[in-house]
């Protein structure tokens, strides 16, 4: 699930990477949805405090993956964390929350949700 707000100016970096993630993962049985405010997702207690951001569930329904798209400032440069994470799933056991890397990350509007 991808977790985006277009008034973001992280976006514009956020959205190519997005296209080449779903284009090449699109026969791969992978599912993409978009969410574009600061509401509750499934598999979150509380809202996702900011974007851009992805969350990366497996075929069990257990969240493997919430981080940043990729380990550079922008998303899009940088080591391709989520490409790397859909190549190699059973090196993603269990959940992992990407605090590590660094993101450009914007807060999700007060009146969003």
């Amino acid at each position: 699930m991808h977790f985006i707000d277009p008034a973001c100016p992280c976006t514009r970096y956020s959205l190519p990477h997005i296209a080449d993630l779903e284009n090449t993962w699109k026969d791969g049985g992978i599912r993409f949805t978009t969410q574009y405010a600061g509401a509750e997702a499934p598999g979150f207690e509380v809202a996702v405090p900011a974007s851009p951001a992805v969350a990366i569930w497996n075929s069990d329904g257990e969240l493997t993956y919430f981080g940043p798209y990729t380990s550079g400032q922008y998303c899009g440069q940088g080591e391709d964390i989520v490409q790397q994470h859909l190549e190699v799933p059973e090196q993603s056991e269990g959940q992992w929350t990407n605090q590590e890397a660094v993101g450009c990350f914007c807060e999700w509007p007060e009146n969003s949700g």
